[in-house]
């Protein structure tokens, strides 16, 4: 079968279906079966739902470098499990939110349209920090403890998110409320899946595994303990070395952690579920 029939193939099997396939394109990303490296960068792009991946065509995604080639066959494998596909006319399907529509817009603001000083722009830009949806995976303390800016700036960029209905280490990541999320799990005891399982389950680079068992956690368990503590990865109860590990492998909020422990979770309900 030749690359149209397939597609040709595909689309057939959307059209029988549009309600589901509605529901599937206004899923949030992180309903994705793809690791958190692809998700961060989607989500840094300004992707919120499915809808919006597959708007987004191949060469896109790897001229733009977004991703590279082996990331977006992951990418494509995903969405094929779901029947849809890269560069797809979805428009008519999608369903936002006003809130979702609202977070998104200024998760995508750059720095240069935020209300700040010259001065901070070009201090966040040498930090990597490009984006309104940059500034939201940090909090105080990493400006604190990085040298160009001090509290003068941090209330100026408080402000200036605060303008956008964000804030530092903001709970509404993505447009997910994940603290609520969270309290959920735990009330209907859905979080005692990660009993006894191990961070090396975690889609995370085999250095913060090797730091963070230093550091003497061990399981998920001891992880979900360390991060519920704090706010910030600048706070966390761990060596140094671990805090510079997660920094350079570009992990720099609890949110990411968090996001990581969420799709384990999603993974490990679905195996359970499939071994019942």
């Amino acid at each position: 079968m030749g690359v149209w029939d397939k597609r040709q193939k595909m689309r057939e099997k959307i059209s029988k279906s549009p309600r589901k396939l509605r529901k599937t394109l206004n899923t949030y990303i992180t309903e994705l079966d793809i690791p958190w490296r692809i998700l961060d960068a989607l989500k840094d792009s300004g992707c919120l739902i499915i809808g919006d991946v597959v708007q987004k065509n191949e060469k896109e995604l790897i001229t733009d470098g977004l991703l590279d080639k082996k990331s977006v066959k992951e990418l494509k494998i995903a969405l094929e499990e779901l029947n849809l596909r890269l560069g797809m006319e979805v428009n008519e399907h999608l369903e936002l939110s006003n809130r979702e529509k609202t977070v998104r817009e200024a998760l995508g603001r750059s720095i240069d349209e935020l209300h700040l000083s010259d001065k901070t722009k070009q201090q966040l830009k040498k930090w990597g920090l490009t984006t309104a949806t940059d500034l939201v995976k940090i909090d105080k303390d990493f400006i604190r403890n990085h040298d160009g800016l001090g509290e003068d700036a941090i209330k100026e960029i408080d402000k200036a998110i605060g303008k956008l209905n964000l804030h530092y280490g903001s709970k509404f990541y993505l447009g997910i409320d994940l603290y609520k999320y969270l309290k959920e799990l735990h009330e209907k005891q859905q979080l005692e899946v990660f009993n006894d399982k191990t961070i090396d389950l975690l889609d995370l680079p085999e250095e913060i595994i090797i730091e963070f068992e230093n550091d003497g956690i061990v399981t998920i368990s001891d992880l979900m303990k360390k991060i519920s503590e704090v706010s910030g990865i600048e706070k966390l109860n761990v060596r140094q070395e671990t805090i510079d590990v997660l920094k350079k492998k570009h992990i720099v909020s609890i949110l990411e952690l968090w996001h990581i422990l969420l799709r384990a979770h999603k993974d490990l309900l679905n195996r359970t579920s499939k071994c019942k």
